[in-house]
């Protein structure tokens, strides 16, 4: 594998593998950019480079398109392939990525874009349509009037419909885990946190994204109900749905989030453990911890909201029951 990097004043940078793991570095063309993905988008069998950056200066824009590989690993910067710019509203570019959208066999464009000062946050589609041409699709906000920029886009088929949807990573919380669901004419539904979380599982540390088993409405949860005598839930319980149903519009701290995607927890064996979070008085610093037992985990989520806060149920096993009272009774067998 190669490398290839855009530096200032400097263009491409491409670092050269001879193949027992040394890199030569030799300049390739290009430009320098913001964003950078590299991808074949002719199908001639050589990766090109899509690149994006600030396009607010309307005398001089930083170049947003396509530069062509000659085969021979330089990206000319003659006969390139210019791409729609949004200079006058959305003229940042901090990210690109490729994937076939439309399952056409070619790789098409999403732009991760900015506001001005990187305020709001917003995606562009741009559709391959063979022989070096495209079409925009135009912009899709995501947060308007918040600083915060969209980190990395992922692809994955999340709904299971046979197209990739996207999925966002970013540097803002209420950004991040944003899905934009494709609905096959190049129209996407965006799904925001916390009703997001439900649409995937586990994101691994390489970026993989596995599918949870359940999507409301859609799929029947994975985690199996658990049986209980008792008909109706305990008192304690019924704080819980109440718990629940205040947090529908409530983030958790990145900590809790990073721990059930990525964490110990993800690589725990008991896939019936129950995970829990305590929300600070304050209303912004929560923590977590989890148990295979219910009765140990209600127990210790009780103590926990006598000393910090408020403490309440996050996921049962693999699935997320934040904010959705009716799928934590459902999980625990109750009516």
């Amino acid at each position: 594998m190669d490398i290839v990097i855009t530096a200032m004043s400097a263009g491409f940078w491409c670092l050269m593998n001879d193949g027992t793991g040394f890199l030569k570095k030799r300049k390739c063309g290009g430009s320098f950019a913001f964003a950078l993905e590299i991808a074949d988008m002719d199908n001639d069998g050589d990766l090109d480079a899509i690149v994006g950056g600030h396009e607010y200066n309307a005398y001089d824009p930083m170049f947003t398109g396509i530069y062509w590989n000659d085969g021979r690993g330089n990206f000319i910067t003659y006969g390139t392939t210019p791409l729609k710019q949004y200079g006058d509203t959305w003229g940042g570019i901090p990210e690109v990525s490729a994937s076939d959208l439309d399952n056409d066999g070619d790789m098409d464009i999403v732009y991760g874009r900015v506001g001005k000062s990187y305020v709001g946050a917003s995606i562009q589609i741009i559709e391959n349509l063979g022989n070096k041409k495209f079409k925009d699709h135009g912009i899709i906000p995501v947060a308007e009037g918040s600083a915060g920029f969209i980190k990395n886009i992922r692809f994955r088929d999340l709904d299971k419909d046979g197209d990739i949807d996207v999925y966002l990573t970013s540097t803002a919380q209420y950004i991040r885990g944003a899905v934009l669901i494709n609905n096959g004419d190049y129209s996407f539904s965006l799904i925001m946190p916390p009703e997001a979380y439900q649409l995937y599982g586990k994101l691994r540390q390489d970026g993989v994204i596995m599918p949870k088993g359940y999507i409301e409405e859609k799929v029947k949860p994975t985690a199996k109900p658990k049986k209980s005598q008792e008909e109706d839930l305990s008192p304690y319980q019924q704080s819980q749905i109440k718990l629940l149903i205040n947090q529908r519009r409530l983030q958790v701290c990145s900590e809790v989030f990073s721990e059930f995607f990525a964490g110990d927890y993800y690589n725990r064996s008991n896939k019936n453990t129950y995970f829990f979070v305590s929300l600070d008085s304050n209303g912004k610093d929560c923590h977590y911890e989890w148990s295979g037992n219910e009765s140990t985990a209600l127990n210790q989520c009780e103590q926990n909201t006598k000393a910090n806060g408020k403490c309440t149920i996050y996921a049962i096993g693999d699935t997320i029951v934040w904010g959705n009272p009716n799928l934590y009774k459902d999980l625990t067998g109750r009516k």
